[in-house]
C-alpha cells in the first residue's frame, strides 16, 4: 500500500510538472502573438508617419471653350432732329418705339401759356359737360373720371398730355354716346375746339416735331452719330461717346437736338482683332456674336474684314435686337472659335517627368518586376564592368520603344548609359547593346485610387488659365473619374497616401 502511494504522489508531481510547462508555453505563445500585434501596429504607425494625406479631385467629363473678348462701336443709320427754338421739352413717344413719317414724337412750349389756357378751359366747362347729362349713376362716374384724369395730370405734367386730351376725351364720349344724353353739348364742343385751337397755334409755331422718317426713336445722342457703315474708319473706334439723357434736356436750346429716329432694318458693329480672330473669320460669312452683359447671342453677317497697317478689323452685320442696345455705343462681346471635350483637370495636377526610350525586348519581368539590365562600372569585375538588374516603371510604349524610368530612389539612368538584352528574334543568345540618349519629357498626373501617388501620363488638347482638357483614350494615361492629386508638386512617385 505504501508502495502505491508513493507512485500516485509521483504521478501527480509529473502531471503538475506538465501542466506548468504547458501553462508556460501558452504564455510564450501569447507573448510572441503580442510582440507580433505591436510591431504591427508599430509599423502602421511609422506609414502613418510617412503618409501624406490626399489632396484630391475627380478627372471628370468637361469641356473648355476656346474663346476671346473684344469692344466693339455700334453703327446705325441715325437722322437727329433738332429744336428751332428755346422752351420746356416735352416728349410723346417713349424710347425704342417704332413710329411712321411724320409721327409727331415731342413738342417744345415756348411761352408756357398754352398748358394754362387748357387747364382753364377744361376746368370750366368740365361740370357743365358732366353735371347737366341725363345719364346713369356708373355712365356719370365713367364720364366724370375720364375728364378728371385729364384735368389731374395736366397739373402734374404741365404740357406732355396736351395733345392726348384732344383724342383721349373725344374718345371717352364717343364710347358711350349711345347710352348717354349730353344736356349741354355746345359745352363739350367747346372743350374740344380750344383744344384743337391751341394744337394748331402749336403747328404753326413750328413747336411740334415730327419724325421725318420711319423708324425706331431714340432719345439717347451721343455725338456719334456722324459714323455710318459708308463713313466708318479705324480712328472712330477711340472717339469717346458724349452721352446727354433725356432727364438733362428738359428745356430744350436752340439748334439742339431733340431726338433721332434709327433705321431699324439693319445696324453694325465694328471692332479691332486679334490675329486669331481675323484667322477664325477669313473664311466664315456668319458668326455668332456673344454679348456678354446681355446674356445674349446673335448670329452675325461677316460684312467685311480687312487689315491696316498691322491691325485686323472686322464689321458685323445685324438684323435684329437693335432695341436692345439703342443706349449703347460700345459694347463688349466675345467670339467662341472652338469646344474642347474631354477629361477636364486643374494645371496644378500637373507635373512633368524625364522618361528614357529603350527597345522593347529590353523589359524583362523578374519576380513580378518590370526590369531592364544596364552596364555599370566594377573595378572588381572582369574588364571593370558587370551587370546589374534595374526596376523600372513603364510608362508608355511607342512603335518599338518603351518609356522607362527607375523605380528606386538609388538607381539613376543617364544619357550614355548602356543597356543590354538579348537577341529578340531567340536564334541565338547574343547580348545586344542599346546606349541611351536624350529622355523625354512627359506630362502626366498623380492617380491616387490604389493608396500611392502613381503617375499616368496625359496628352492635352487644350490648355487655359487655370484648366485643361486631355484626351481620355491615352494609353498609359488617366482615366474618368480617377481619384487625382489637386495639387502636384506636394507629391512624389509611390508616395503613400492617407484618405
Amino acid at each position: 500500500m505504501r508502495s502505491k502511494s508513493k507512485s500516485n504522489k509521483y504521478i501527480q508531481s509529473h502531471q503538475l510538472h506538465q501542466a506548468k510547462k504547458e501553462a508556460n508555453n501558452h504564455i510564450y505563445l501569447g507573448g510572441f502573438v503580442y510582440f507580433l500585434i505591436f510591431s504591427y501596429l508599430t509599423f502602421l504607425g511609422f506609414q502613418a508617419s510617412q503618409a501624406e494625406k490626399s489632396n484630391h479631385s475627380l478627372a471628370e467629363p468637361g469641356s473648355i471653350l476656346q474663346e476671346e473678348m473684344f469692344t466693339g462701336m455700334i453703327i446705325r443709320n441715325e437722322v437727329l432732329v433738332a429744336s428751332q427754338q428755346e422752351g420746356a421739352l416735352q416728349y410723346y413717344v417713349p424710347e425704342g418705339e417704332k413710329v411712321k413719317k411724320g409721327s409727331l414724337v415731342c413738342a417744345v412750349d415756348q411761352d408756357g401759356q398754352l398748358q394754362a389756357l387748357l387747364e382753364k378751359s377744361v376746368r370750366e366747362n368740365k361740370s357743365k359737360i358732366t353735371n347737366s347729362a341725363e345719364i346713369s349713376d356708373t355712365n356719370y362716374q365713367y364720364l366724370q373720371a375720364q375728364i378728371r384724369n385729364y384735368v389731374i395730370n395736366s397739373e402734374d405734367n404741365p404740357f406732355e398730355h396736351l395733345y392726348a386730351a384732344v383724342n383721349s376725351i373725344d374718345k371717352a364720349v364717343q364710347d358711350i354716346s349711345s347710352m348717354v344724353v349730353v344736356a349741354d353739348p355746345a359745352a363739350f364742343q367747346s372743350v374740344l375746339d380750344t383744344l384743337k385751337m391751341y394744337e394748331e397755334r402749336m403747328r404753326n409755331n413750328g413747336t411740334y416735331y415730327q419724325a421725318p422718317k420711319s423708324g425706331v426713336v431714340s432719345y439717347a445722342v451721343d455725338g456719334m452719330e456722324d459714323v455710318t457703315r459708308e463713313s466708318f474708319k479705324p480712328s472712330d473706334l477711340v472717339r469717346q461717346p458724349t452721352s446727354i439723357s433725356r432727364e438733362e434736356r428738359q428745356v430744350a436750346q436752340k439748334d439742339s437736338v431733340l431726338f433721332k429716329i434709327v433705321d431699324n432694318g439693319h445696324w453694325y458693329v465694328a471692332a479691332r482683332i486679334s490675329q486669331e480672330g481675323a484667322a477664325y473669320l477669313q473664311d466664315r460669312r456668319f458668326v455668332t456674336m456673344h454679348f456678354t452683359q446681355k446674356n445674349d447671342k446673335i448670329i452675325a453677317e461677316v460684312d467685311s474684314l480687312y487689315q491696316e497697317e498691322e491691325y485686323n478689323y472686322v464689321i458685323f452685320k445685324l438684323d435684329r435686337q437693335m432695341n436692345d442696345f439703342l443706349m449703347e455705343r460700345r459694347v463688349p462681346f466675345k467670339l467662341i472659335y472652338n469646344s474642347y471635350t474631354g477629361i477636364k483637370i486643374p494645371n496644378a495636377a500637373v507635373k512633368e517627368m524625364q522618361v528614357f526610350p529603350v527597345p522593347r525586348t529590353a523589359v524583362f519581368t523578374d519576380r513580378a518586376s518590370q526590369q531592364i539590365e544596364m552596364q555599370v562600372t566594377d573595378p572588381e569585375a572582369v574588364g571593370n564592368v558587370t551587370l546589374r538588374q534595374i526596376p523600372i516603371k513603364v510608362y508608355y510604349r511607342r512603335d518599338n520603344s518603351t518609356f522607362v524610368a527607375p523605380i528606386n530612389e538609388g538607381d539613376v539612368l543617364r544619357p550614355g548609359d548602356t543597356i543590354t538584352y538579348t537577341d529578340p528574334t531567340g536564334a541565338s543568345q547574343t547580348k545586344l547593346f542599346h546606349t541611351l540618349l536624350s529622355p523625354e519629357v512627359v506630362e502626366g498626373v498623380f492617380v491616387l485610387n490604389k493608396g500611392f501617388a502613381d503617375f499616368k501620363r496625359i496628352e492635352t488638347i487644350y490648355k487655359e488659365s487655370g484648366y485643361r482638357i486631355v484626351d481620355e483614350t491615352t494609353s498609359y494615361g488617366v482615366r474618368i473619374y480617377d481619384k487625382i492629386a489637386s495639387d502636384a508638386s506636394a507629391y512624389k512617385e509611390f508616395q503613400v497616401i492617407l484618405e
